[in-house]
């Protein structure tokens, strides 16, 4: 037989721990040497196998098919296919008799159907261990996102590692580059060309690009200039992949101001960003007649100091009746108001729901807070309780979690003696197990032990986190009114986001559906202002909890919110 010998290594990151080209080539040209085999020709390459396309591999598969080759040597099957249009391709080689045989320095794959169906469930693994990989990426960069930090590093910052952050890397200001940068920025702020700047930048200041394994040390090229000059990050934005906006916690080059002007002076070159108006609540409130977004609205009106005509003066610059210029006016009236309303995007629905001023907005969730407020010392004291109560519950989770390790333990050991039983030479003609056997009785283990580690994940997430909630719930308690009421736009929007509600407008009312741990708040409350209104002091009381049942509303928050994980 003669063998083609593959070596890949990707660049991403699912090749961390696989050798390098060279060792892989080395300990495969050992093993050639060791069995005596016919080498005719290696090919190595540097890419992922998730995406089609690959040219050593195509190469490989094409002389295979001229019959330069019957065999191929690999370090490891993974390093062949990780998308299902390679690895078919393949099994098309042998099922074809092209390809009659795959070897690894650990096993030795047949043309025959049981080695072929091996292969298909190895290919099918690595296909899957991709996708997680995927998702797994994904996931981590919304989440990082959604604290703050950007997941890649923009010229001007570099990544460390944040003690702060729990080791976090984290993009804080390069200090070689960043003020280069910024002055550029600036500089093209002011007026200046940008073909004249990046030229200063790089020929009379020196600038150039970080440097990498087989990239950087360069001029910054105008493109990527062009690109910083448009991206938001530089102002303190950064987006998740579904569009979602979030403050970063990276330092600002620029200011929001400034990046709106380099928009307007680079229009000709690109689109400017459209103007995004700071306004609180954006996509946080649902019309309750027709399910629409409720936006905030500003309107602007002047009063004509000429003739006295109220006019919107947003996009008009003088008075529709008179004509004369709001700048020529003599000290004009001007005013602003800004509503809540449904946007009325749903053209099969004829939504008829009022605006609602924004004060009237504002005073409604503010007397909504007000029922969830409880003093620090109440608050003190329910903390307690709850501590002493989720440790408790946590020596029975704790053996819980151990009897759940168990199952997934010996599902993991089951797998493994049915594939060695099914593999075996002594089930070569399927006397012990069939393929359909072979495939429900794997099935039913892999069901039954991703079932435990289900059960073992939420059961690990609740412990380590029910109480973290509800004591960051209280705290927020504490000060949630007081906060809102004299906070921004921006603080007025991460208390209702952090309330975590379904805020709905209707007929001018807005309605708040309440969950857990903000019902619990609220009885507490209640609870409080009964006995306040029996003439009682109870935050000088710690009695009066316990008599009048404050102490059992403690224990059933903690209950009520594991299981309204449990059911969710």
């Amino acid at each position: 037989m003669k063998y083609i010998v593959y070596c890949r290594k990707s660049t991403e990151s699912e090749d961390r721990q696989i050798l390098s080209l060279p060792a892989q080539k080395r300990e495969l040209d050992d093993y050639a040497k060791k069995h005596n085999l016919e080498i005719v020709e290696v090919l190595q390459e540097s890419a992922s196998a998730y995406k089609l396309g690959r040219n050593k591999f195509n190469q490989m598969v094409a002389k295979i098919q001229n019959g330069q080759a019957d065999g191929m040597l690999v370090w490891a099957l993974n390093r062949i296919a990780r998308n299902a249009l390679d690895g078919g391709m393949i099994i098309h080689l042998m099922d074809t008799g092209c390809l009659k045989e795959i070897r690894t320095p650990s096993n030795i794959v047949k043309s025959d159907g049981s080695a072929k169906f091996m292969l298909q469930i190895e290919f099918a693994m690595s296909k899957k261990s991709s996708d997680d990989n995927s998702e797994s990426v994904k996931r981590g960069n919304r989440e990082k996102i959604l604290r703050g930090w950007h997941h890649r590093r923009h010229l001007g910052y570099k990544f460390v590692e944040s003690e702060k952050f729990g080791w976090e890397k984290i993009l804080v200001i390069d200090e070689e580059r960043y003020e280069l940068l910024k002055k550029a920025v600036h500089l093209v702020i002011s007026g200046k060309p940008v073909r004249n700047v990046l030229k200063t930048l790089n020929n009379d200041w020196g600038f150039r690009t970080p440097k990498t394994k087989k990239l950087g040390n360069k001029p910054l090229s105008q493109s990527n200039f062009y690109k910083i000059l448009h991206d938001e990050f530089y102002c303190g934005w950064i987006y998740t992949s579904d569009g979602q906006k979030i403050k970063g916690n990276h330092q600002p080059m620029i200011t929001e101001t400034e990046f709106d002007q380099l928009q307007v002076m680079l229009a000709d070159r690109g689109k400017p960003r459209p103007k995004t108006l700071d306004l609180p609540f954006r996509t946080l409130i649902s019309c309750g007649e027709c399910g629409c977004t409720v936006c905030m609205e500003e309107k602007y009106q002047t009063i004509c100091s000429v003739c006295k005509t109220k006019f919107a003066s947003k996009n008009n610059k003088q008075c529709i009746s008179c004509g004369t210029k709001i700048s020529k006016m003599n000290n004009p009236t001007r005013l602003h108001y800004l509503y809540a309303r449904c946007t009325k995007k749903k053209q099969d629905i004829k939504c008829g729901q009022p605006s609602l001023p924004y004060e009237d907005l504002i005073n409604q969730i503010s007397i909504h807070l007000d029922q969830l407020t409880i003093s620090p010392k109440v608050v003190s004291w329910i903390l307690n309780q709850l501590q002493k109560r989720s440790e408790s519950q946590l020596k029975i989770n704790t053996q819980s979690m151990k009897n759940l390790q168990s199952i997934v333990d010996r599902s993991q050991a089951e797998l493994e003696t049915l594939l060695k039983q099914f593999t075996s030479p002594e089930n070569a003609d399927y006397s012990l197990i069939g393929p359909d056997e072979y495939r429900n009785a794997k099935k039913q283990i892999i069901e039954k032990k991703e079932n435990a580690e289900t059960k073992l994940v939420d059961m690990k997430q609740q412990s380590d986190s029910t109480y973290e909630v509800i004591e960051s719930a209280f705290n927020f308690a504490v000060t949630a009114r007081d906060k809102f009421e004299k906070g921004d736009y921006q603080t007025k929007t991460d208390i209702i986001r952090y309330l975590g509600s379904n805020l709905v407008l209707k007929d001018r009312k807005i309605i708040i559906h309440q969950r857990y741990p903000w019902l619990f708040t609220k009885k507490v409350s209640e609870s409080l202002q009964n006995l306040r209104s029996q003439g009682l002091e109870p935050e000088r009381s710690i009695d009066l909890y316990e008599k009048n049942g404050i102490e059992d509303l403690a224990i059933s928050t903690l209950q009520g919110y594991q299981g309204s994980n449990l059911d969710g």
